[in-house]
């Protein structure tokens, strides 16, 4: 908010001005051409440094300083006292407010080196729509200055004030280099939107994106879990009619729910005295209180509210508002009730959603959960061109996850970081599965010994092993080993090597039908029972490296 102080007058200017006496505090007056006494304004930056400004400049400059000064009332002159001119309290430090109006002033530009101040002088430029100040700043974002040592931020900064021109230059450099997109993590990432995020690496992956800030798809595409209106409006039914209720819940598509106080306080207390105000501009007997929900949600989130039939959840994108109402609103008891059929919404179709809303709503199980899910959905080849940007670029072909080219229209509107947690989760699992490098325990063929030391001489007998490196396996194991693994790339989990499985009968038979280097007994039950026992301890492995694999949240 911008504050006046003027040494004669008292009158408001405006909505957002104040007019208030001079303070008492000491001032400090800034350095030239901010000094001058024939200037005719005064801005006072938040750390209380007079810049005096002439006004004409602000008003060619900036509409915004037009609109305002046309409506600041003049003192009298007096040239020789600061306080004798209109004082504009602004919320910008000294530093910013000296760069921004050497911007516009017909003096040397201002050398903007640290980021920090870069990105103070664009907001001022922004807010006061100085769009000389946003053009220069704009140019100074990609400078080498910049761009070669902070590309992640001019990335985020860009995406930010939608300038796709300054996204794209620096997404080029990230793409050389690779700033903390491998670990999804880095300074900068965290201003992202998710969806920012995912179109940026799709550009890592090679392939085409025609901007960078904003979805290319319908903008006004919202999130299922968040829309106000994903269904079609229903007639309100009993015991929601009246005429014994005495407040009106009315949804986003207009329909009247007659409820009772008391029930109402007793679900939330806070709702009625919190999250919703009664609508003053309606003239109805009794009190009326607008939702943004649309008339299913009302209807699901008041009937797990009253002793009466509970409806069913229509979809998951209804299931997810009404979770999401339940918190805005404090239902504690729906919130429990809605979060029993969890399991029953999440499927390959609905895990991202699933996993965003888990996030919000701080549910750690249920978004692990979604998670792993994730995580099993196996990988996708990509195809790119490296380096991208030179003459001789060569294509190779690579896998990534299939969660990297997921989308959804909710990741405009949700954080990068949770998503960015969820590619790093899913890296983890997936590494964590196809890293295992030593399986112990296993059984020694001892009866096979002991037959072999009866029917001929001992040297001929090499038992099974009792140890296995997986990262080096025995030569004649050699192939097995690489097809597990590489069936673990496309899905890293235990089940591939349950019983029954295409790689639980190909293990089993090659081991009965391959021995060891120097066994030469026989004895199908020792064979299977150590080739059983080598897919068990490897699965067990399996499963234990990937449940020390944690999900941030």
């Amino acid at each position: 908010m911008l504050i006046i102080a003027n040494s004669t007058s008292k009158m408001a200017v405006q909505e957002d001005l104040v007019i208030v006496e001079p303070p008492s505090l000491p001032t400090w007056k800034a350095p030239s051409p901010f000094d001058r006494n024939d200037a005719n304004l005064v801005l006072r930056a938040s750390d209380r440094v007079d810049f005096l400004v002439h006004g004409p400049i602000l008003v060619i400059a900036s509409p915004f300083f037009e609109s305002m000064l046309s409506e600041l009332p003049q003192p009298p002159a007096d040239p020789d006292q600061t306080l004798g001119k209109p004082i504009i309290d602004i919320s910008e430090d000294a530093r910013t407010t000296e760069a921004f109006l050497r911007f516009i002033y017909p003096t040397l530009d201002p050398d903007v080196e640290e980021l920090s101040l870069l990105r103070s002088v664009l907001a001022a430029g922004v807010k006061y729509k100085l769009s000389v100040v946003v053009a220069a700043v704009k140019k100074t974002m990609v400078s080498p200055r910049f761009l070669k040592s902070h590309p992640i931020d001019v990335f985020a900064i860009a995406c930010r004030y939608q300038f796709e021109v300054e996204a794209k230059a620096a997404a080029h450099r990230l793409e050389k280099h690779s700033w903390g997109l491998p670990t999804h993590s880095g300074a900068g990432l965290d201003e992202l939107n998710a969806g920012q995020y995912f179109r940026l690496l799709q550009f890592e992956l090679g392939r085409d994106v025609s901007t960078f800030c904003h979805s290319p798809v319908n903008p006004s595409a919202l999130s299922p879990m968040r829309d106000t209106a994903i269904n079609a409006a229903i007639d309100v039914a009993f015991p929601f009619t009246g005429p014994d209720g005495d407040l009106i819940l009315r949804s986003c598509d207009s329909r009247n729910f007659y409820v009772h106080r008391a029930i109402i306080a007793l679900a939330s207390p806070e709702m009625l005295d919190g999250s919703l105000k009664p609508d003053t501009t309606d003239a109805a007997a009794i009190p009326i209180y607008q939702m943004q929900e649309d008339s299913v949600c009302v209807d699901i989130l008041l009937r797990l509210c009253y002793p009466v039939t509970k409806s069913e959840f229509s979809s998951a994108q209804t299931y997810g508002a009404v979770l999401v109402a339940a918190r805005k609103y404090q239902l504690r008891e729906v919130e429990r009730l809605a979060r029993v059929q969890w399991k029953t919404f999440v499927t390959e179709d609905s895990d991202m959603s699933m996993y965003f809303l888990a996030v919000e709503l701080g549910w750690k199980e249920e978004a692990v959960t979604c998670a792993q899910h994730i995580a099993l959905q196996g990988t996708v080849e990509v195809r790119k061109l490296s380096p991208r940007s030179t003459k001789k670029a060569k294509a190779k072909t690579f896998t990534c996850p299939a969660v990297y080219t997921q989308y959804i229209p909710s990741m405009e509107s949700i954080s990068s970081v949770p998503y960015r947690n969820l590619l790093s989760y899913v890296n983890g699992y997936r590494k964590a599965a196809t890293s295992i490098l030593h399986l112990s325990d296993l059984p020694v063929d001892a009866s096979s010994m002991q037959l072999s030391l009866d029917s001929g001489p001992s040297a001929s007998v090499t038992p099974y092993p009792a140890q296995i490196s997986t990262g080096a396996p025995p030569p004649w194991l050699l192939d097995q080993f690489t097809n597990i693994k590489h069936e673990l790339e496309k899905r890293p989990s235990s089940d591939i090597l349950a019983i029954g499985t295409p790689l639980w009968y190909s293990f089993i038979t090659f081991v009965m039908n391959n021995k060891p280097p120097g066994q030469d007994y026989i004895n199908p039950p020792s064979d299977v029972r150590w080739a059983a026992t080598v897919l068990q301890r490897y699965a067990e492995a399996i499963d234990w490296a990937i449940s020390k694999v944690n999900l941030r949240l």
